[in-house]
């Protein structure tokens, strides 16, 4: 794997996990002040997913995609990533009535 592939392959992450922390800090704020449960905490299952890919591709592939067990393990992040985050956004902005 190239010099430039290995940066922004870093680059990336970091961007994800940064997005992916700050879209937690907003969950817990909620949960603080509304007192109603957002279960902030499954945010980390994604980081985790997403970082582990990370590794995969670093280590191992040679390339950004193509490795069936880092694509799956960032698709496995990113369910679980959209249904929390459907889940938040659900619980902030109310149902219509």
């Amino acid at each position: 794997m190239s010099i430039i592939n290995i940066i922004l392959t870093i680059y990336i992450w970091a961007l994800s996990m940064m997005i992916i922390y700050f879209l937690m800090a907003i969950a817990r704020f909620y949960e603080k002040k509304s007192k109603q449960r957002s279960y902030h905490q499954l945010f980390i299952p994604p980081m985790f997913l997403f970082s582990l890919a990370t590794l995969r591709y670093l280590l191992i592939a040679p390339t950004i995609t193509g490795d069936f067990l880092g694509d799956g393990l960032r698709f496995i992040g990113g369910v679980i990533l959209l249904g929390v985050g459907l889940y938040v956004l659900k619980l902030m902005i109310g149902e219509r009535r």
